[in-house]
């Protein structure tokens, strides 16, 4: 790397991945750098818009959505030091929209449920573990919402 300057280390580990705010500044103090030169250097790559922990969170969100649960991908944001108001944001706008019928179906043939209404206490567990996992953030209130859709409940 060449040179000692602040910026020039911020521009050569943004080549590599994308980094929050946060992990600019503790990398830049643990390098060494004046916490002054390290703010003034964070406020010049946030004006050009190399930093960007709306676009970091939305991309790690993109990532890992179809792979992983809404409660992983919120830790990673936290341990990427997201800040928490922007990491509630960017969940609200991509939480997933279910569509209840096929949801439901998919669980019936899953678990081999005979009567939704009827679903005993470790089944139910089952289910919100299953909903949580993937990415449905009130799994009990989706239960709810699931027992009162009308679906053809034929299982094969």
């Amino acid at each position: 790397m060449p040179g000692n300057n602040c910026l020039n280390y911020f521009l050569f580990i943004l080549g590599k991945k994308d980094y929050s705010c946060a992990e600019i500044t503790k990398k830049g103090l643990e390098k060494n750098y004046s916490k002054e030169e390290v703010q003034a250097n964070l406020k010049v790559l946030i004006e050009r818009n190399f930093v960007n922990d709306l676009r970091l969170a939305e991309n790690i969100i993109h990532s890992y959505q179809s792979k992983k649960g809404i409660n992983w991908i919120q830790q990673k944001l936290k341990t990427r030091l997201v800040n928490p108001e922007i990491i509630n944001t960017v969940l609200a706008q991509n939480e997933p929209t279910p569509d209840l019928a096929k949801l439901k179906q998919k669980l019936i043939r899953k678990y081999k449920i005979q009567d939704f209404s009827q679903i005993d206490y470790p089944l139910k567990n089952k289910l919100v573990g299953y909903l949580s996992n993937h990415g449905f953030r009130n799994a009990y209130q989706l239960l709810a919402d699931l027992e009162a859709v009308k679906s053809d409940e034929t299982i094969f």
